[in-house]
């Protein structure tokens, strides 16, 4: 599969501010070898924050000061030597910061014995300073780096607390060292400029990402969902499923589902499929109207409680019961059955995890122009929140490995496409669209309300699972410097 646009596009900010700040230092008339320095010094820097997880924007604008150091220590011939001091002191984070390890602290204590013992010795710099930049932009970074060193909110238990507390301390020693051999701490004002701002954006990453949100911690099964399975034990037995179980949440579909169940086919790529209907508390007999049908295996919590919290339902009784793969599609005869192979055959083939239908990128017939437009804007903000190009977050045709769903956190008992998407995104699960085809609902009208109502609730949901899973996933599970395991329940590799 080739790179999505959006993978190619977050690389582009740190390119840049490379080549911005190159042509900058050259064009004002710095030497050659300090503007050079600079830019190297702030790869090595971007590098660093990319290893540990920051995002690609904010390790483009932490580079910044680095890669403008030579205009901003003014006043002084000697440039390319302040240059080497910072160009020397990132190397050493980058080396010591590789990997996360308990090596990090002693070696990180080495060095800052080092650096207050060079700053101590070495001669004084002839630059006059840094002019009247340093008090803010410096200050806001050490406040940041301070707050995850001493494990405030997130940052608690994330791993990044130890490089924050020695980004942050690096420059302060080099400033004590100097101070108390010349009166003054330029060598430390300089390693400032460079390495405050990484540690600003290595604070705001560990603040922000550094662990799931509690909500995550929410237990997945309810009362509701315990009489249920017993329920379906209870009818059915401990019946093994096909490989393949097509999950349907119904509420007041009555007159329609049995339509739906009889396009759905026997088979799909070959393998046998299942069909659970989880009854969503209707009063219109849509529990009698299954039960009626040869086809479907029916699920009865007895209570309304949402499309969200019924799939929730089907996904954990369809994995109990033996299911390899799951497919969902809706009540309400939207989604074309011909679609079932075409999203379940990523998986088959081994190329993708999770699977999901785009009406942008097959056809729909809806003439809503205000529910078409809201299909671009959702599909664009969950592109830029997550870093993955997506055309559309709420085709309720899709598919997946089964053992995804236990490790995915699903609250929402409405509008949960947009949570089960991102928060397979925000596990590394590997995500495909495929062309799927959208058509005029057959029978009854939509549960989910006017466009306004129903666009404020889905843009909830979509900001704040997005921030309940890490903005959107922890450091742990995507920096590569902490390298999190592969999940066990899926064959190695099949994380992003």
């Amino acid at each position: 599969m080739p790179p999505t646009p959006i993978r190619w596009v977050r690389h582009l900010p740190s390119a840049v501010v490379l080549i911005c700040g190159l042509l900058l230092g050259l064009l004002v008339g710095g030497s050659v070898a300090s503007v050079l320095i600079a830019v190297i010094t702030a790869a090595t820097l971007q590098l660093l924050t990319a290893r540990w997880g920051v995002w690609p924007w904010l390790c483009a604008v932490a580079a910044i000061p680095a890669v403008l150091s030579p205009l901003i220590i003014v006043g002084g011939p000697e440039p390319l030597r302040v240059g080497v001091l910072v160009f020397c002191a990132a190397v050493a984070l980058l080396v010591l910061a590789w990997r996360a390890s308990r090596v990090l602290a002693p070696a990180g204590a080495t060095l800052l014995v080092i650096v207050a013992a060079l700053s101590a010795i070495m001669p004084r710099s002839a630059t006059e300073g840094l002019g009247t930049v340093v008090p803010w932009f410096l200050v806001l970074g050490a406040l940041m780096a301070a707050a995850a060193a001493l494990g405030v909110g997130r940052a608690r238990g994330s791993g990044m607390q130890m490089l924050c507390g020695l980004t942050l301390l690096v420059p302060l020693v080099a400033y004590v060292g100097e101070a108390i051999s010349y009166g003054t701490g330029q060598w430390g004002e300089h390693l400032a400029v460079a390495l405050w701002p990484v540690a600003g954006s290595l604070g705001a990453t560990a603040l922000l990402r550094g662990r799931r949100g509690r909500a995550t911690d929410r237990r997945q099964i309810d009362e509701h969902d315990a009489a249920a399975s017993t329920s379906f034990r209870g009818r059915y037995g401990d019946q093994v499923l096909a490989p393949v179980t097509v999950v349907i949440a119904a509420y007041n579909e009555a007159s329609g589902l049995g339509a739906v169940l009889d396009e759905l086919p026997a088979t799909v790529a070959g393998l046998a499929v299942d069909v659970l209907v989880i009854d969503d508390g209707s009063s219109d007999g849509t529990a009698e109207a299954v039960q009626a049908h040869p086809r479907p295996l029916l699920v009865a919590p007895g209570v309304n409680r949402g499309q969200g919290a019924a799939l929730r339902l089907g996904y954990r009784i369809a994995r109990e019961h033996g299911a390899q793969f799951i497919i969902t599609t809706d009540a309400d005869g939207q989604y074309d059955p011909a679609d079932l192979e075409v999203v379940l055959a990523p998986i088959l083939d081994g190329s993708a995890d999770f699977v999901t239908g785009s009406r942008r990128l097959g056809g729909q017939e809806t003439r809503d122009r205000v529910r078409r437009l809201g299909v671009h804007v959702f599909a664009w903000t969950v592109s830029v929140l997550t870093g993955h190009w997506a055309t559309d977050t709420s085709f309720g045709l899709r598919a997946m490995r089964a053992g995804i769903t236990a490790d995915i956190t699903l609250n929402q008992p409405q509008y949960q496409s947009s949570e089960l998407l991102i928060g397979v995104l925000s596990h590394g699960f590997r995500v495909r669209e495929v062309p799927g085809r959208m058509r005029v609902r057959a029978t009854g009208a939509s549960k989910k309300g006017g466009n306004v109502f129903y666009g404020s609730r889905y843009a909830r949901v979509v900001l704040g699972t997005w921030w309940r899973e890490g903005c959107p996933s922890p450091v742990a599970d995507r920096a590569l410097a902490l390298a999190s395991r592969s999940r066990p329940d899926l064959p190695r590799g099949s994380r992003a």
